[in-house]
C-alpha cells in the first residue's frame, strides 16, 4: 500500500462529534509529519437525482454530504473513511480502504424516511469491502459481526480519546440538581422518556434544572418535547440551546 493517508471528511459549519474524531486523527498526523490528503465529501449531484430528491422533498446536499454516492476516490494510497456512512462509495470502487465505525444504530431502528434508511443500508453494506474497520467500542465490533458478518479479526477497536485542552476540572461550583444532555432530537434518542423521567425527579427536587443542548436535526421534534414541557409546567426549569461551542 502507498503510504498517503486520504481522510474523507464532511464539510461542516460546525463541529460536532464525528467532524471533531477526524479533525483530531489529522492533527495527530501532522504532529508527527505523516503526509495525508483531505478529501470532502461535498460532491456534484447530478439533476436528475437532484429534482428525484426535490420530488421526495429531501435536502440532496445535505444527503449525498452524509452518504457520498458520487464521491471520486483517488486510486492511490490508502482511504480512511472517518465515519460508516461513507463507505457507500465501496459498493462501487475497489480501493485500499480503513472505515471507522462509530455505531449501526440505522440497522436497529426505522427513524430515517424509507429512501434515506434504504441508502444507510446500502452504504452499510460497503462496510464489508473495507480492508479494515475500526470500532469506537467492543459494542459496536459486537454490532458489526452481528450485523455485516465481518471478521472479528479485521476489526480494531480502538476508544476514542478525550481532548485535555478542553475537558479538565473546572475551578467552579457545580450545581447538584441540573440534569444536561447533548445531543439531537432524532426519534431514536427517545428524549421523550428522558423528559418523563425528569418531570419526576421534579416532584422530589422542585429546584431541579433539565438543560437540553443540540439542533433537533428531525422536523417536528421539538414541537412535541416543548408541548410536553407545557402541558406538565416545566417551562421555568427546562432550557433548550441549539448548537454551543
Amino acid at each position: 500500500m502507498n503510504s498517503v493517508v486520504n481522510f474523507v471528511v464532511r464539510n461542516e459549519n460546525h463541529s460536532t462529534g464525528v467532524s471533531n474524531y477526524a479533525k483530531s486523527l489529522m492533527n495527530y498526523f501532522k504532529i508527527h509529519n505523516t503526509t495525508f490528503r483531505i478529501i470532502t465529501t461535498c460532491c456534484v449531484i447530478p439533476k436528475c437525482v437532484v429534482l428525484l430528491c426535490r420530488f421526495f422533498r429531501i435536502d440532496a446536499v445535505k444527503l449525498f454530504e452524509t452518504i457520498p454516492l458520487f464521491l471520486k476516490l483517488p486510486k492511490e494510497g490508502v482511504i480512511h473513511f472517518t465515519e460508516q456512512q461513507q463507505a457507500f462509495s465501496l459498493l462501487f470502487k475497489k480501493r485500499n480502504a480503513i472505515v471507522t465505525v462509530h455505531d449501526l444504530v440505522y440497522l436497529a431502528t426505522d427513524d430515517e424516511p424509507f429512501f434515506r434508511r434504504l441508502l444507510l443500508r446500502l452504504a452499510f453494506q460497503g462496510l464489508k469491502k473495507a480492508n479494515l474497520l475500526i470500532a469506537d467500542s467492543e459494542y459496536t465490533k459486537k454490532d458489526i459481526i452481528r450485523f455485516l458478518k465481518y471478521p472479528a479479526e479485521k476489526i480494531w477497536v480502538i476508544p476514542l480519546g478525550v481532548d485535555h485542552d478542553y475537558f479538565k476540572p473546572a475551578k467552579i461550583k457545580r450545581d447538584k440538581f441540573t440534569v444536561l444532555y447533548v445531543g439531537s432530537e432524532m426519534p431514536r434518542k427517545n428524549l421523550i422518556t428522558l423528559f418523563k423521567a425528569f418531570k419526576l425527579v421534579k416532584q422530589k427536587i422542585p429546584q431541579a434544572k433539565l438543560i437540553k443542548v443540540g439542533l433537533p436535526q428531525w422536523r417536528g421534534a421539538r414541537k412535541k418535547l416543548v408541548k410536553f414541557v407545557k402541558e406538565n409546567n416545566l417551562e421555568s426549569s427546562v432550557i433548550f440551546k441549539d448548537y454551543v461551542e
